[in-house]
C-alpha cells in the first residue's frame, strides 16, 4: 500500500463519522426540496422537469416547432432551446435509457451528490471532524438569511414569500435557492469549497481549473459571474500557469469559445436595465433593501474578525462588495441578475456565519445570546421556505406539464434561440 493511499484511507477513517452526520442532515435538507419530485412541487420545480422531460425525449439539440408551441408564441420558424442545462444532462442521459422515474431519481441523487460534496468541502475546511462544528456550519448554511420575514411581519409588504417583499430586488437564503434554483446553486457552492481548498488542491487538480471555472457557462453563467471576484487571487496568483500554452489551456479556450457561442444564440428577449434609472426612490428602496437583507446580520460575520485568516477576510468584504453592487442591475423577467448573482456571497457568508458560532462557543462569549437571537430572526426566512415546503408535501413523479404548456410569458421565451445563429448553423445543425 503506497503512502499516499495510506494516508487517503486513514483520513477518510478519522473523519467517517463527521462524513455519516454531514451526509444525513444533507439527505434530509434535500427530502423537502421537490428535486426529482421528492418534496413540494413549486413553480419552478415544474419548469424544471418540463426542461429534463424534453431531454429525456427528444432528440439533442431540443428544437420547437411553431406547430407545437402553437399560435399565442407568434413563432413563424424553429426555435432551439438554448438555455444553461448541464445540470440536466447525467439525469437526461438515465432517463433515455431507463424511462421518466429513473431520470427523476438520477437528477435526485445527482443533487444530493453535489450539495453533499459542497458542504464536506466547506465543512472540512473550517472544522475538521468536530461534530459540534459540523452542525454549527450546516445550520448556519441552511437557514442563513435576511430579515425578510420579520420586516414583511411586521408591515405586510407581500402576499407571497418573504423574500419577494421588494420586487424587483431579491436575495435569496440558501434553503431558496437549493428548493427553487439547484441548477445554479449546487454548481456555485461546489467552486466556492474548491477555492476554501484551493491551498490543498493536488497541483493536477488546480491545472484544470480553467476548464471547470469555462464549465460553469453551461451551469450558470450568472452565477460564474457571482463567482470571479472570489477567483481573481487565484488566477493572480497562477496567471503564468493558465495563460502557458498547454493542451489544457487551449481546451478550456476552445470549450470557452463554444459555450459562449451557444449562450450567445440566445434570443435575448428578456429585460434589461440599470435600477437607479427605473425607480424615482432608488437610494430609498436600496439603502432599506441593503439593511434588511444583510447588514443586520454582518455585526456577527464582523465580531473579533481577526480570528479570521488573510484569505478568509478577503472572501468575506469581497461579498459584502458584491452584494452592496448587484442591485443596480435588473436583468430578466424576475430580476435573475440579482437572484443568481448573489449566490456565491450569500453562501460564503453563510460559512463564517457558522464559524463565528464555533468560536462563541468555544469562548463561552456572552456575544453567543445575541449572535444566536439576530440569527434566529434571521432564520425565519429560510424557515418559511421549509415549512410551505413540509406542510404542502408530496413525493410523485407524474409526467410534467409540456414547456409550450407555461405559456409566453414567465421565462419560456427568455429561454428559446435563433436557430440560424452560428452556433446552429454550424456546430449543431437541425436534424
Amino acid at each position: 500500500m503506497s503512502k499516499s493511499f495510506r494516508h487517503a484511507y486513514y483520513y477518510a477513517l478519522n473523519h467517517r463519522n463527521a462524513l455519516i452526520f454531514l451526509a444525513t442532515l444533507t439527505f434530509v435538507w434535500l427530502l423537502f426540496s421537490s428535486i426529482g419530485g421528492i418534496g413540494y412541487r413549486n413553480f419552478d420545480s415544474g419548469i424544471r422537469s418540463s426542461l429534463l422531460w424534453h431531454l429525456s425525449v427528444d432528440p439533442w439539440p431540443v428544437w420547437f416547432s411553431p406547430a407545437y408551441m402553437g399560435e399565442r408564441f407568434g413563432f413563424t420558424t424553429d426555435k432551439p432551446y438554448v438555455y444553461y442545462f448541464a445540470y440536466y444532462l447525467p439525469a437526461a442521459l438515465v432517463g433515455k435509457v431507463f424511462g421518466w422515474k429513473a431520470a427523476n431519481f438520477a437528477l435526485f441523487a445527482f443533487s444530493y451528490a453535489g450539495t453533499l460534496l459542497s458542504l464536506s468541502l466547506v465543512a472540512f475546511s473550517q472544522v475538521q471532524k468536530s461534530l459540534l462544528g459540523i452542525f454549527c456550519i450546516f445550520i448556519s448554511i441552511c437557514f442563513f438569511g435576511g430579515f425578510d420575514y420579520v420586516v414583511n411581519l411586521l408591515f405586510h409588504m407581500t402576499e407571497d414569500r418573504a423574500e419577494t417583499w421588494l420586487t424587483p430586488f431579491f436575495y435569496f437564503s440558501n434553503m431558496c435557492n437549493l428548493y427553487w434554483s439547484p441548477q445554479h446553486c449546487i454548481p456555485a457552492w461546489i467552486m466556492i469549497g474548491i477555492l476554501l481548498n484551493r491551498r490543498y488542491i493536488n497541483p493536477t487538480l488546480n491545472k484544470i481549473m480553467a476548464i471547470a471555472v469555462v464549465s460553469l457557462i453551461l451551469w450558470s453563467p450568472l452565477c460564474m459571474l457571482g463567482l470571479l471576484p472570489f477567483f481573481i487571487p487565484h488566477f493572480i496568483n497562477h496567471w503564468k500557469q493558465y495563460l502557458s500554452f498547454s493542451l489544457i489551456n487551449i481546451s478550456a479556450f476552445i470549450l470557452f469559445c463554444v459555450l459562449i457561442l451557444f449562450i450567445a444564440s440566445n434570443d435575448f428577449s428578456f429585460p434589461i436595465h440599470f435600477s437607479i434609472l427605473v425607480f424615482s426612490d432608488f437610494w430609498k428602496r436600496y439603502l432599506l433593501f441593503i439593511l434588511v437583507e444583510f447588514i443586520f446580520i454582518l455585526p456577527i460575520i464582523l465580531y473579533k474578525i481577526s480570528h479570521f485568516s488573510t484569505d478568509e477576510m478577503r472572501f468575506i468584504f469581497t461579498a459584502i462588495f458584491s452584494l452592496i453592487l448587484i442591485p443596480f442591475i435588473i436583468l430578466g423577467t424576475w430580476n435573475d441578475w440579482a437572484i443568481k448573482v448573489c449566490m456565491p456571497s450569500i453562501f460564503i457568508l453563510s460559512i463564517f456565519v457558522g464559524k463565528q458560532f464555533i468560536l462563541l462557543i468555544k469562548s463561552k462569549s456572552t456575544m453567543l445570546y445575541y449572535a444566536g437571537f439576530l440569527f434566529f430572526l434571521a432564520s425565519l426566512t429560510a424557515a418559511e421556505e421549509l415549512i410551505f415546503s413540509a406542510t404542502h408535501y408530496e413525493i410523485s413523479f407524474r409526467f410534467p406539464p409540456e414547456l409550450r404548456d407555461f405559456g409566453p410569458g414567465y421565462i419560456v421565451s427568455q429561454q428559446l434561440g435563433k436557430g440560424d445563429s452560428y452556433f446552429f448553423k454550424y456546430l449543431a445543425k437541425a436534424q
